[in-house]
């Protein structure tokens, strides 16, 4: 089994700036030398997040995600035990997300783990077409 962890959060600098593809090459590296992996999304306002792999090493990078002055109103939905993952060919992969997909996550009330999972599957489709 493996920890699956999902979380949103508003960015303090605009889609494309710089910081973008500095997160992303730390998000890499670490990510490899864990054993994790996951997906990066990221519209003009908001990144949202899915990290898998063994819970100590996604708490870890939690903890420093929610140190990051990059971004603010880190939401974390209750982290999941899960049988395989979800992200598993991309050791961190990077793609956009939609204003919309983005208003179901901060919509917390509707979230139930069959959202969840139908969530994380839709995120998972939208990343695929992004390699």
């Amino acid at each position: 089994m493996i920890v699956q962890s999902l979380y949103i959060s508003r960015a303090i600098h605009p889609m494309g700036h710089t910081s973008d593809a500095e997160i992303l090459r730390a998000s890499r590296k670490r990510c490899r030398a864990l054993g994790l992996t996951g997906y990066l999304f990221r519209n003009e306002t908001h990144f949202v997040q899915v990290l898998e792999g063994a819970a100590r090493d996604v708490w870890s990078v939690m903890a420093d995600i929610r140190r990051d002055t990059r971004h603010h109103m880190v939401c974390e939905w209750p982290p999941r035990l899960a049988a395989s993952r979800t992200f598993g060919t991309w050791a961190m992969g990077y793609g956009p997300i939609d204003r919309d997909d983005v208003a179901v996550l901060l919509d917390r009330t509707a979230f139930g783990s069959r959202e969840r999972d139908a969530f994380l599957q839709t995120l998972r489709r939208i990343a695929a077409t992004h390699g």
